[in-house]
């Protein structure tokens, strides 16, 4: 599911939402559509000031109990380094391998993935 939309990212977890038979509510789907409009990583505070724009209510358990929820079902994962959160795109595939890559200038987050290609060597330096 690389480089899909935010419509496509949202209908696919509303549809594996259903096959788990957990509910995304609208303010869990307006979570993660505002967090795949990001370039990357997003706090939960910064994430929190903008869904305010729509939700001027919203606190910030809000937010968490949103985030727990993505992060319970593989939409998002969790940059523990920076305290933020990214986008999963490949969530469709519950068993893939990704590291996140952190720029250093900017701080845009990029989750890699592992492909496997035949077997996998281990190399010792000499």
């Amino acid at each position: 599911m690389e480089k899909t939309t935010t419509q496509e990212l949202l209908a696919q977890a509303e549809k594996l939402c259903a096959q788990r038979n957990v509910r995304l509510t609208p303010q869990r789907l307006e979570v993660l559509r505002l967090m795949s409009l990001q370039q990357g990583a997003i706090s939960a505070y910064d994430l929190l000031d903008l869904l305010r724009e729509t939700e001027p209510q919203a606190k910030p358990p809000t937010i968490y109990r949103a985030l727990d929820f993505l992060l319970e079902q593989g939409f998002v994962h969790k940059v523990e380094s920076t305290n933020s959160y990214v986008v999963c795109h490949l969530f469709d595939q519950p068993t893939h391998s990704s590291a996140m890559f952190i720029c250093d200038r900017c701080g845009v987050v990029k989750e890699g993935v592992r492909r496997r290609r035949g077997r996998h060597h281990a190399y010792a330096g000499g």
